[in-house]
C-alpha cells in the first residue's frame, strides 16, 4: 500500500469542507482550470466526467496536473500528479458510490458515458494562512519520503 502524508487527516478535513477542487490542466501551452468534485481513495483522487470531455483529451496529451481544494478558513490542499483515464470497469463500478454527490444525477449507472480519471499524486501540500503568517513552511509529502 502506498504511503500517505502524516498530515492526511487534516488534509481530508479541508477536502471534505471544500469538496469542489480546481483542476489545472495544460492545453498545449495554455493552462486551463476546471472545477471538479473528486472522490479519494488514499491519496489518489478520482474525477467522474464525460469520457470525451476536454479535461480527458488534455490529460491524454499531457498527464501532468495540479488539483487544489481551498477552504474558506484559508487552508488549502494541493495535489500535483499524473492523471489517466480509468479503463478498468470493475474499478469504475467500485468508485460509483464513493463521490460526495450522486453520480446517477449525471450518468446512467454503468453507462458508457461515465468516464473516470485517476490522479496519482507525486506531491501533496497542506498550507494555511496561519502557518504562512507564522513563517511556517507548507507541509509537503512525496511518496518516496
Amino acid at each position: 500500500m502506498a504511503s500517505i502524508p502524516d498530515f492526511w487527516t487534516e488534509a481530508l478535513e479541508v477536502i471534505r469542507a471544500a469538496p469542489i477542487g480546481y483542476l489545472a490542466i495544460a492545453n498545449g501551452e495554455q493552462p486551463t482550470v476546471r472545477a471538479v468534485t473528486p472522490a479519494y481513495v488514499g491519496v489518489t483522487a478520482y474525477v467522474a466526467t464525460e469520457p470525451l470531455a476536454f479535461k480527458i483529451r488534455a490529460v491524454q496529451s499531457n498527464p501532468l496536473v495540479e488539483l487544489m481544494h481551498h477552504h474558506a478558513d484559508f487552508r488549502h490542499v494541493t495535489l500535483r500528479g499524473r492523471a489517466m483515464l480509468v479503463e478498468d470497469e470493475a474499478l469504475k463500478t467500485a468508485m460509483w458510490d464513493k463521490f460526495p454527490y450522486d453520480l446517477a444525477e449525471f450518468f446512467a449507472e454503468g453507462g458508457a458515458e461515465y468516464g473516470l480519471m485517476a490522479i496519482e499524486p507525486f506531491r501533496v501540500e497542506l498550507m494555511s494562512l496561519g502557518d504562512y503568517a507564522a513563517s511556517k513552511p507548507p507541509r509537503i509529502w512525496r511518496p518516496d519520503e
